[in-house]
């Protein structure tokens, strides 16, 4: 698709330069009272195809760009060898070591903190745009975005790193369940940064993030291994 999409794109700007070309011949024709077998209304109507060609081309880009990315960083923390936990699960989880449940993990450099500020906008207005269309999909019955119920809001602060706002029926969850929605988010957070133009590299680590319920952090990525969490005891 990428190669067709690109001899489009040359087609499309060689085209625009032959318009230019004939237009230059038109002109000078007509200063001469030449005649010309074509007219200023031929060449509007072909730029006005080609505009809408290059539209079209542009948006099939930007959708296909997405889709790759969405891909790559759900690969990167997808566990093939499980099933997808049950959202409507509220067992509680007895097998937590309590050692599990410090707050004493922290990252010691974020990786993102180099930011713009500009690029740190963008990337939150991506992650809320996107989250409010997962949503929309989960409520249409799709499976795969159900994890985004739970979730309130996800963005990046740049002393806090990534906070992900979850709602009453997250701390209904268990924790095999609470770490799938974590780590579907992860992903999610990925997507966006590749969405933004950021370099998200197929060994990369998940994310840091930190869970919040109401303002209150409930729990956080573990700084060696940023995909498992720790979590609060409710």
């Amino acid at each position: 698709m990428e190669v067709i999409l690109t001899i489009l794109g040359l087609a499309i700007g060689t085209s625009f330069v032959a318009l230019m070309i004939a237009a230059i011949i038109l002109f000078q024709k007509h200063q001469q009272d030449k005649p010309v077998p074509y007219s200023w209304k031929h060449l509007g109507i072909i730029f006005l195809i080609l505009i809408c060609l290059d539209c079209g081309i542009v948006v099939i880009n930007s959708n296909t760009q997405k889709d790759e990315a969405k891909t790559t960083a759900t690969k990167q923390s997808a566990s093939p060898e499980e099933p997808e936990p049950n959202l409507d699960s509220n067992a509680s989880d007895q097998s937590s070591n309590p050692s599990e449940d410090s707050e004493s993990d922290a990252p010691d450099k974020d990786p993102y903190a180099n930011l713009s500020a500009s690029k740190r906008q963008e990337l939150n207005q991506s992650l809320d745009d996107e989250l409010i269309q997962d949503q929309q999909e989960a409520n249409k019955g799709t499976q795969a975005y159900t994890w985004s119920l739970v979730v309130g809001g996800i963005v990046y602060d740049k002393q806090r790193g990534f906070i992900i706002e979850v709602n009453d029926q997250f701390n209904q969850l268990n924790k095999k369940t609470k770490t799938f929605v974590g780590n579907q988010a992860q992903s999610f957070i990925q997507a966006q940064l590749l969405m933004i133009g950021g370099e998200v590299q197929p060994d990369d680590p998940a994310p840091y993030v930190n869970f919040h319920y109401n303002g209150d952090r409930i729990g956080h990525s573990r700084m060696w291994d940023p995909g498992k969490f720790v979590f609060k005891s409710a």
